[in-house]
């Protein structure tokens, strides 16, 4: 028995790829994905200043639609949603700890991210941004880190908590993974549509969710598979 696991053992790390060979493809991904950022830059002023001409933004924020179009991404929906989920997956509290661990990491990143680059919103209080590449990094100081960060466009955090929350819904109940990505891809489109946010602030913070679930997962895998080994070195010990 000892040698059919030590083969089992052996087959499996001799089957794992390289660490060349595993970081490719998510290195592709990423690089893709800061491109789109990139070229999305040269269409943030041509698109706000079709939606604050349009006066669209004004219906958009203020209609009840778009304000629940908008609630996959926003704090208070995945603070409902994972007592919800801890309760229909019960006793297994896993798939609860990653949709909470996943919004916290997205929270994170967007909070920092926010801070680092100090980019305003297309549109804040009627006013328009003719000024949307003027960046104030680390704005007020460490301070600002902590404090309440207004009117900070890059990255979206409702666009970056939707698409996390996305991805570790997929990972729950992956039957409905497409129409999980559909509500976060509206909840895109209506910052966009409000003058919140610019294109590359969208899918800025799209990749940014989709990472914090992948990190999110990674971390509860080694949390699991750590209480694994020490339940089986204690039976063993036993």
């Amino acid at each position: 028995m000892m040698n059919d696991a030590a083969s089992a053992m052996v087959t499996s790390v001799t089957s794992m790829p390289s660490p060349r060979r595993a970081w490719r493809r998510p290195a592709l991904w990423v690089v893709l994905w800061l491109g789109a950022i990139a070229v999305a830059s040269y269409l943030d002023t041509p698109l706000a200043a079709r939606v604050y001409s349009s006066g669209i933004y004004q219906t958009v924020k203020y209609s009840l639609l778009f304000r629940a179009i908008k609630a996959p991404g926003a704090v208070w929906g995945v603070l409902l949603l994972v007592p919800l989920v801890w309760w229909a997956r019960h006793p297994s509290a896993a798939p609860a700890i990653l949709l909470g661990a996943t919004a916290a990491i997205a929270g994170l990143f967007t909070t920092v991210l926010k801070w680092s680059v100090g980019r305003g919103r297309p549109i804040a209080n009627g006013v328009y941004n003719y000024h949307p590449f003027q960046p104030h990094f680390f704005h007020d100081g460490l301070i600002g880190l902590f404090a309440a960060q207004r009117d900070q466009s890059f990255p979206s955090g409702h666009t970056c908590l939707a698409f996390a929350t996305a991805v570790a819904l997929s990972v729950i109940l992956p039957r409905y993974a497409v129409w999980f990505f559909v509500l976060a891809t509206l909840v895109g489109a209506e910052r966009l549509l409000e003058g919140a946010h610019y294109l590359s602030d969208v899918l800025a913070g799209g990749g940014l969710g989709i990472i914090a679930a992948i990190v999110a997962r990674q971390l509860c895998a080694i949390l699991v598979g750590s209480r694994g080994a020490r339940a089986v070195a204690g039976r063993l010990k036993a």
